[in-house]
């Protein structure tokens, strides 16, 4: 699936070994134009911190009534997505959230709260990505087959896939 990544902020409150926004200066990174989002069938908002730092629901309803083929999904490790859903509960503007657990707080935050939270119970293209390997695959299926699980290890040289490109706004 062609694949835009799209970082909506730089920004972060983590500080991750291995981040792949360490790899890039994103201020040199190319600005995604018209015919990119024509291009992509999926659109990964990303950063920094979206939910921390900019407001993905928003930046996805725009670019879900502008460009309608479009799947959105937004990046974000389990503490600030929970933070951001107990201010509004609403995820509207997004197909899917792609969790990356990288701190044994967040696997405690997606089993205790995250896995059975309802606002995302309702979109089709939930990942739960673990970083920390605490995470049991029974915890990604509490109502349907809500998260994909990904067991994933800290990979010091980031490549995006093939067929996909990694720009900001």
């Amino acid at each position: 699936m062609k694949t835009l990544h799209l970082v909506v902020t730089p920004l972060c409150n983590r500080h991750c070994p291995y981040c792949c926004n360490k790899k890039y200066d994103i201020q040199n990174l190319p600005v995604a134009h018209d015919e990119d989002f024509k291009w992509a069938e999926m659109l990964c908002l990303t950063g920094g911190e979206p939910f921390e730092y900019s407001n993905p629901c928003n930046i996805g309803l725009y670019f879900k009534l502008k460009y309608p083929h479009l799947k959105i999904v937004a990046y974000s490790n389990a503490y600030e997505l929970f933070k951001y859903l107990k201010r509004t509960r609403d995820l509207c503007g997004l197909d899917g959230i792609n969790i990356s657990c990288k701190t044994q707080e967040d696997v405690d935050i997606f089993n205790e709260k995250l896995s059975r939270c309802r606002s995302l119970t309702y979109l089709p293209m939930n990942r739960v990505y673990d970083f920390v390997g605490t995470i049991s695959p029974y915890y990604c299926k509490p109502f349907v087959d809500n998260f994909d699980y990904i067991k994933r290890e800290w990979q010091e040289d980031f490549k995006p896939a093939p067929d996909s490109r990694f720009m900001r706004i």
